[in-house]
C-alpha cells in the first residue's frame, strides 16, 4: 500500500476527523482557561493544599515563572496532556468494564453472588 496513508488525508473520514479534533481542542482550551483562570483567582474547587490536581499544579508553576514559554507549558501543550489523559483513562476505563463483563460471564456463580 503506497499511496494508502497519503490518499486517506483526502477522503471524508480524514476530514471529519479534523473537525471533531477541533471542537475536542476548543472544549479542552475553554475549559483549561477558565480553570486556570478560577486557580489564578484562588477560586479552586481543592482547598488542600497538599491534594492538587495536575491543572492546579501546572497553573501554579506558571505563576511562579511567569509566561516565559522556555520554562513552563504552552496552552497547546496542556491541552495536549490533558488530551492525553483523558483519552488513556477513557480506553483504560472501557477495557476495565469489558474484561469484568467477561469474567462475570464466564463465572456465573460470582453473578450469583454480585446479585
Amino acid at each position: 500500500m503506497i499511496f494508502g496513508d497519503k490518499l486517506y488525508y483526502f477522503s471524508p473520514r480524514y476530514n471529519q476527523l479534523k473537525k471533531r479534533i477541533k471542537v475536542f481542542r476548543e472544549f479542552f482550551k475553554q475549559k483549561i482557561t477558565q480553570r486556570i483562570a478560577e486557580i489564578e483567582k484562588g477560586n479552586s474547587h481543592n482547598s488542600d493544599p497538599k491534594r492538587k490536581d495536575l491543572l492546579q499544579i501546572l497553573a501554579q508553576d506558571r505563576k511562579e515563572k511567569g509566561m516565559d514559554l522556555s520554562k513552563t507549558l504552552s496552552d497547546d501543550e496542556i491541552i495536549d496532556e490533558f488530551m492525553s489523559f483523558f483519552i488513556a483513562g477513557k480506553d483504560t476505563t472501557s477495557i476495565l468494564i469489558t474484561m469484568m463483563l467477561y469474567a462475570i460471564d464466564k463465572n456465573p456463580e460470582w453473578a450469583s453472588k454480585i446479585r
